[in-house]
């Protein structure tokens, strides 16, 4: 399952069959309230559609066409949190705590002066 950022625009890429006329993205939000973004091909049968999820909780992406028989879902976990800059956060605090271990060696150890970072 995806996790996904609330009102972060998100991008879907489908790839099967050239020139398919009747690929259809369905978004069934938390309520079952669905959406249906536009599907355009982007050549080659690469596919793209883009929606915005509006409120956090388990949504689903089905894809189908009826022409070639392809159906796929997925499940899509929307937070109220920015995927994105969680990450940041959790590097940034790695480096800290890499550095603190480091100076914490160097205690260890005996040396004096200065340390690994």
């Amino acid at each position: 399952m995806q996790t996904w950022t609330v009102n972060k625009e998100k991008v879907v890429f489908y790839v099967t069959d050239a020139g398919l006329t009747d690929l259809v993205l369905t978004v069934v939000k938390p309520d079952l309230s669905t959406l249906n973004p536009p599907v355009v091909e982007q050549g080659s049968g690469l596919y793209r559609a883009v929606y915005t999820p509006d409120v956090a909780g388990e949504w689903r992406e089905e894809i189908a066409s009826a022409s070639n028989g392809d159906q796929a879902f997925r499940g899509v976990n929307i937070v109220g949190y920015d995927c994105d800059d969680l990450k940041a956060q959790t590097d940034a605090l790695s480096v800290k705590l890499n550095t603190i271990e480091s100076k914490i060696d160097a205690l260890d150890s005996g040396n004096t002066g200065g340390y690994f970072a």
